[in-house]
């Protein structure tokens, strides 16, 4: 499609944080020779995964400014979570970027959701009965 490619640093990123979530080389080897994964196969589907979010998060984020009740409100159902990791800070203005980053990522779901949804009503599903015999 029109859509670019992850730039190969963001998949040395990824393939980084998944490596240290293994704590060590050995087992994130382990983990590569129980599912019968090379490394080059393993980079290729996370530039797959790059792609696709790529992909939705151009297709779908709307870019319209997200209504400062919606935030406020945000931030007051959340308020108990946001103290336990002693990250209120200054209070509402320290966490609004990630409050923020939160309802849009909600709203990309909900459109991408709703485009697979109307997607599936929208597409016939046509079954040649004779090769499924």
């Amino acid at each position: 499609g029109l859509y670019s490619s992850p730039d190969p640093s963001e998949v040395d990123s990824l393939l980084q944080q998944l490596k240290n979530g293994f704590g060590s080389d050995a087992a994130y080897r382990h983990a590569l020779a129980t599912y019968d994964l090379s490394e080059a196969d393993l980079r290729k589907q996370l530039n797959w995964q790059l792609t696709v979010l790529r992909f939705v998060s151009l297709r779908f984020s709307a870019g319209a400014p997200i209504p400062e009740a919606d935030v406020r409100a945000y931030y007051e159902q959340h308020l108990a979570d946001f103290k336990k990791a002693g990250g209120t800070g200054d209070g509402f203005d320290t966490v609004r970027p990630q409050i923020e980053k939160a309802l849009e990522g909600e709203s990309v779901n909900k459109q991408f959701f709703a485009w697979l949804d109307d997607s599936e009503k929208n597409t016939p599903i046509v079954y040649n009965e004779e090769p499924l015999k």
